[in-house]
């Protein structure tokens, strides 16, 4: 108990006070920091689960595709979805890919009260190859595994996990939009599912993925500029806080927020922190700045790139292509697409789009799902 240590007024002159209270902060936080590695248990730490245990079970009862054209983001969900259950006397069980249904949770769950939680937002694009790629995803694992550290949730392999991922985009892969204007889009979620109200790291877990086919995020389609409310009155993200994991508590908090925005006639909300008014976040778009200074000559974005925590999405700028100070893996992509280019419309994709139906080309190891690294 703190207060039975704590040094009073009474019995220090004010600055002996000062510099007591001060010795005792900084004792017990690095008591706090050096426990955490070992006050989690050995469990929580323990090997992961493996792709290579994965079980299939298929839904008989498909539903019918819809027409991309017709798609809004987030309503359709495909045939299948992906579990992988934890516990911390058990360790992980095997991954399942089964049919698409319905979670059973005990209302005492602790995601429900304390948001344990998190996610990922990945998607997979249909190719005028008709190959599937998933677009980067080794970094969405690398930041799933920093949130679900930061959230006391099990760890896990991140490699074992995009398999998973992406056996199951394979497993549905028709329903992988056939178009330019629309993708598949990836939800892997961890949540704790604790039946207990006591806060305290959850001791019960379920990593799950669903997936589903999503058209244009805003209504104004996928090219078209938006509008953003800049008020420096709300804040997002801050020094020391979450911002740089994807935490469902980062997002509820922004909906009022984001309905003001729409008041003002805005479709998004430009996120500011601190006196200097920086940015952190453009509500569920990524950022990339092109400007130039007096001199004509671009600007780097290197000292943004260095924040806060809740900078990262917005400032993972590393390379210079093209005048963009943009991610590394859009350049990569950029850079590898130069064949499949429209003729009436430069450096875009071709038109002449493969049919439902059509074999997908396979890789040498006999999968036809690639990442974007291959």
């Amino acid at each position: 108990m703190l207060s039975e240590f704590a040094p009073t007024r009474t019995h220090l002159p004010f600055i002996s006070y000062v510099a007591a209270m001060a010795t005792l902060r900084t004792a017990l936080h690095g008591r706090f920091i050096q426990a955490i590695p070992f006050s989690l248990g050995s469990l929580r730490f323990a090997s992961s689960f493996k792709a290579a245990d994965l079980t299939i079970e298929h839904n008989t009862a498909g539903k019918p595709k819809p027409d991309p054209a017709s798609l809004v983001f987030g309503k359709q969900f495909s045939d299948h979805m992906l579990t992988i259950y934890w516990s911390e006397k058990a360790g992980w069980k095997v991954p399942q890919i089964k049919p698409f249904q319905n979670l059973s949770l005990h209302p005492a769950t602790s995601a429900l009260h304390y948001s344990i939680e998190l996610f990922e937002g990945m998607k997979a694009f249909r190719g005028v190859d008709n190959h599937i790629r998933l677009f980067r995803p080794n970094l969405n694992m690398d930041r799933m595994h920093r949130s679900a550290d930061r959230s006391c949730l099990p760890l896990f392999d991140k490699v074992e996990l995009l398999e998973c991922i992406r056996k199951l985009v394979e497993v549905d892969q028709e329903w992988v939009p056939y178009s330019l204007e629309a993708s598949l889009y990836i939800r892997p979620t961890f949540i704790g599912i604790e039946p207990s109200l006591g806060v305290s790291r959850a001791s019960q877990a379920l990593l799950f993925c669903i997936v589903g086919p999503v058209g244009p995020y805003f209504t104004t389609g996928a090219f078209s500029p938006v509008s953003l409310l800049a008020d420096p009155g709300y804040v997002r993200a801050w020094r020391g806080g979450v911002g740089a994991y994807k935490m469902g508590g980062n997002y509820g908090p922004t909906i009022a927020v984001q309905n003001e925005a729409i008041k003002q006639g805005c479709q998004q909300v430009l996120w500011l922190y601190g006196e200097q008014e920086e940015i952190t976040e453009v509500g569920t778009m990524n950022l990339f700045i092109y400007w130039t200074n007096e001199g004509g000559g671009r600007v780097q974005s290197d000292g943004a790139h260095h924040g806060h925590e809740g900078a990262a999405r917005c400032f993972g700028f590393r390379q210079d292509y093209g005048g963009v100070w943009c991610r590394d893996g859009l350049c990569r992509l950029s850079r590898r697409q130069p064949a499949l280019q429209r003729k009436d419309i430069p450096n875009s994709y071709h038109a002449e789009w493969s049919r439902p139906g059509q074999a997908i080309p396979q890789r040498a190891d006999g999968h036809s799902v690639w990442t974007e690294t291959e």
